[in-house]
């Protein structure tokens, strides 16, 4: 059984792990295995703001499958964060 038929390959996606982690990613795939994401970021509290930081510092690659057991939740990013992602991970402003 599949998450989402719903989502296309590089939606901003948010997902909500076991490990109490949410994760702001761009949705590739999923499987059985589980979902196929490009460059996710940990969101993070820095003082009274939420922050991202990428997800695996010293990985040597931007794509990830995280399995389908670690996640609890899952949903397309609000707009303004799937904005601010998109400026994060591409380099390029989208404007106010």
């Amino acid at each position: 059984m599949l998450f989402n038929k719903n989502y296309k390959e590089h939606d901003v996606i948010c997902l909500k792990l076991i490990s109490g982690e949410e994760i702001i990613t761009s949705f590739i795939d999923e499987s059985e295995a589980g979902l196929k994401v490009s460059k996710p970021f940990s969101i993070t509290i820095t003082g009274t703001k939420l922050g991202m930081m990428p997800w695996m510092f010293f990985s040597d690659r931007d794509v990830h499958v995280i399995g389908r057991n670690h996640i609890i939740s899952h949903c397309l990013a609000k707009n303004l964060a799937a904005k601010e992602y998109l400026e994060k991970t591409t380099g390029i402003s989208l404007g106010a």
